[in-house]
């Protein structure tokens, strides 16, 4: 049950960060990476890395080892056309550009430096999760504002109606070239995301790429830089906190369990 300070409060940011917008938060879990310090002589990627759909099922490697930065701010940007149109591309076989990963060698696991976007609106669709299904329920502590419930089921009926679901699309292999859906099966055998990989030194070369790509881009704003840069800081765990109500991704988790469940409590 939503309490009625979350209510308020999910509800004032649901207005500030747009009504209409997918919040794609859940799909790839976050991390530190320097939560395992990364050795720079650890094996690199291939080259030629690429992700196809079935990559991102429950059990694909992608899926398991993908990570966002843990300050990485909320993938939550876009409307329920951009995401339709990403998964249509893809099955399309239209451009989609490459996505930046950086890989911990430590850990072993793939971090998202550029694309969190592209790559979670496709996994939200293998998944048919567009913030209020398995992955978003747990992320959020089954709280899911109403905007949020809106923009994903509008985003879904859009995907029916448009592209089709991708359990059915996968399930659809044998049916004729002509029948779409089985058109789409086949794509989704050959069709991938183009990966590049930041090579050569540690987290600090990935977090200056990362810092570099999307400033270029003019997409992270000046606040959002700032509670970047202040991951760390009393006010910037606490501004993380009230803008989601004390639920999503646990930015306080390095508290003890007390002080979680107190930070947790006031900022809901």
């Amino acid at each position: 049950m939503i309490r009625k300070a979350q209510k308020r409060r999910l509800g004032y940011w649901g207005n500030v960060m747009a009504s209409n917008l997918v919040n794609l938060d859940a799909i790839i879990r976050r991390e530190d990476w320097q939560a395992a310090p990364d050795s720079e002589g650890g094996s690199q990627l291939s080259r030629g890395l690429t992700f196809k759909a079935s990559d991102f099922e429950q059990t694909g490697l992608a899926f398991l080892i993908l990570r966002k930065p843990e300050f990485q701010r909320e993938t939550a940007s876009w409307e329920p056309e951009k995401v339709v149109d990403l998964v249509k591309s893809f099955l399309e076989d239209e451009l989609i550009p490459a996505v930046i990963i950086w890989k911990n060698n430590q850990t072993g696991n793939l971090f998202v430096i550029d694309g969190a976007h592209r790559l979670g609106a496709l996994i939200a669709w293998v998944h048919n999760d567009y913030g209020d299904r398995a992955l978003s329920l747990d992320f959020f502590n089954n709280v899911i504002p109403p905007e949020q419930k809106k923009a994903a089921d509008k985003t879904r009926e859009l995907i029916k109606n448009s592209v089709g679901l991708y359990a059915e699309i996968k399930a659809s292999g044998n049916l004729p070239n002509t029948v779409k859906e089985g058109r789409y099966a086949r794509v989704l055998l050959e069709r991938s995301i183009d990966v590049q990989q930041i090579t050569g030194g540690g987290f600090e070369k990935a977090q200056a790429s990362f810092f570099k790509i999307n400033q270029q881009a003019a997409v992270i704003t000046a606040t959002e830089l700032q509670l970047i840069k202040s991951r760390d800081k009393a006010y910037g765990i606490a501004t993380r906190a009230l803008i989601r109500a004390g639920v999503g991704h646990k930015y306080w988790k390095r508290f003890l369990p007390e002080i979680q469940s107190t930070i947790e409590a006031l900022a809901g």
